[in-house]
């Protein structure tokens, strides 16, 4: 089926694409490493070589500058693929814990081993990074994937479509195209791993459907992010980083600052700062700044303008922007004096909007935040070091940045996701890798222990050996406390006790 720029798949693609793939994870093709490493080195010749269409392709859907789909999506993916190629064999290694020395010669280990088939559910608001990236974890934990792009960014969904298989082994690596009904259809296939980025209301049909096959979830959803501003800020600098994060692809992204609590007093001086960098960022006028993107779709537009129209009846004054232009889906950056009750405070906003809301002391806005759902990100303006211990340990969420915005997703070394509402699993760098991996463990043991085993473990039982159990079993039971040298204990009296059971001493 044709819709537009896209061409959905068929359920007989569908059908066969995922046949198709967890064939290919049973034949073993995606476990080398070699194979893998492979792979992701054609995924960074994609990304370098087509740089240009998918920079073009981002910009059609959503009318994002070249440079911010860049330093937001495309070098991040690369940057994740570049790391997961050199730290592969690392990841992948063998982990050997300490154990007791009892279980030291079961040479006990961990091996990080691919889940089989995963399925990548990506997003239409940055629809590179938020499906690339997850796919080069699951691509270097070993996994067969497919991956489903949104169809709200078709000019994107195609790019990949078109350029994936130019670079990347088709039998391990699919695409598949569709809207409700053929993700109806992949939610309905048994897949081994499935990771979603989107709304918490598709989250949860997701989570459900992969409930009906057991099937392990990432879910990356979003919410409503606050932003604290305390007295002891930077206002300046907060207005820069605070109108930046909000505004970034027109309030459009997941870690948006979504609303703003903030000390009354500092409300106006506040708006100085933020009239400031409107000025500063887009010359005053967004419509005219190609650095300014758009709303995804006339939808969305109508939404976003119909909470904005039913705040301003209700009594929230328009501070800053205001208008609009649904043609050229445009919404110009808003500043709105709110109030908890407003329609804008009900759900993540996903637009340029923001509400700003009195809150005079921390305690006040501790205790407005943690009334609501868990948000993805939690972020704090403040230099006072008490204020920021105590917002850091009265508050939950998935990450929280002190005197900064959005910048932790560009920090690979952290792994990304929600709490509670917002989410639940991580990714990124080795926690993608992670991710995507099962944590296998493994006893690979010989048979010199087992006249010990007669000793301690096997029937007939001798409760006058429960000592000698717990001592063989644990440097935390109360008779390893007792002695300095428990673990030379543990050897002679396992050997012993060993030696005793074969020569019928007891």
């Amino acid at each position: 089926m044709t819709h537009d720029t896209l061409v959905y798949s068929t359920k007989e693609e569908i059908k066969q694409c995922t046949e198709d793939l967890a064939a290919t994870f049973e034949t073993g093709l995606t476990r080398p490493l070699s194979f893998r490493k492979q792979q992701l080195r054609q995924f960074v010749r994609l990304c370098d070589e087509q740089r240009d269409a998918l920079l073009e392709a981002v910009q059609k859907d959503i009318g994002k500058h070249p440079y911010e789909t860049m330093a937001c999506e495309l070098a991040l993916v690369r940057d994740d693929a570049m790391r997961a190629l050199d730290k592969l064999s690392s990841w992948a290694k063998p982990e050997y814990p300490s154990v007791r020395l009892t279980f030291a010669l079961s040479r006990p280990h961990v091996r990080r081993v691919p889940y089989g088939m995963a399925l990548i559910m990506g997003a239409w608001n940055y629809p590179l990074v938020l499906m690339l990236a997850p796919f080069v974890g699951a691509m270097a934990a070993g996994n067969t994937v497919v991956l489903k792009p949104s169809e709200l960014a078709p000019y994107s969904a195609r790019a990949i479509t078109e350029l994936l298989p130019r670079y990347l082994d088709q039998r391990a690596y699919r695409v598949v195209n569709g809207a409700v009904e053929e993700s109806s259809q992949l939610l309905a296939t048994k897949f081994d791993y499935i990771f979603y980025t989107g709304s918490g209301h598709v989250g949860r049909i997701v989570m459900q459907a992969a409930a009906q096959q057991l099937t392990p979830v990432t879910l990356e959803l979003g919410g409503k992010s606050p932003l604290i501003i305390h007295r002891s800020c930077n206002l300046s600098v907060t207005a820069n980083r605070l109108f930046f994060g909000k505004f970034l692809n027109c309030g459009q992204t997941c870690i948006a600052p979504d609303y703003v609590l903030c000390p009354r007093d500092l409300i106006e001086p506040l708006m100085v700062e933020l009239r400031r960098c409107y000025k500063a960022f887009f010359d005053g006028n967004a419509r005219r700044s190609e650095c300014y993107g758009k709303i995804i779709n006339e939808r969305h537009f109508d939404r976003l303008m119909g909470l904005l129209e039913e705040d301003k009846a209700s009594g929230c004054q328009v501070l800053l922007g205001g208008t609009s232009d649904r043609e050229a889906r445009y919404i110009e950056p808003t500043v709105i004096l709110s109030n908890a009750k407003a329609a804008l405070m009900r759900d993540e906003i996903f637009g340029p909007f923001m509400p700003i809301i009195e809150m005079d002391s921390v305690d006040e806005a501790i205790s407005f935040v943690n009334r609501r759902d868990q948000p993805l990100t939690l972020y704090l303006f403040a230099t006072d070091k008490k204020v920021i211990e105590k917002v850091r340990e009265s508050t939950r969420s998935g990450a929280m940045l002190i005197n900064d915005t959005m910048v932790h997703m560009a920090i690979a070394q952290l792994p990304f996701g929600g709490s509670g509402a917002s989410g639940m699993g991580r990714y990124r760098g080795k926690a993608g890798f992670d991710t995507f991996s099962n944590q296998r463990a493994f006893v690979h043991n010989g048979y010199f222990d087992d006249p010990a085993r007669h000793l301690l473990i096997y029937p007939p039982y001798n409760t006058k050996r429960i000592p000698l159990f717990l001592l063989a079993l644990s440097r935390y039971s109360p008779w390893n406390m007792k002695f300095k040298n428990a673990t030379l204990l543990v050897l002679v009296l396992v050997l012993l006790g060993a030696f005793a059971k074969v020569r019928g001493l007891f």
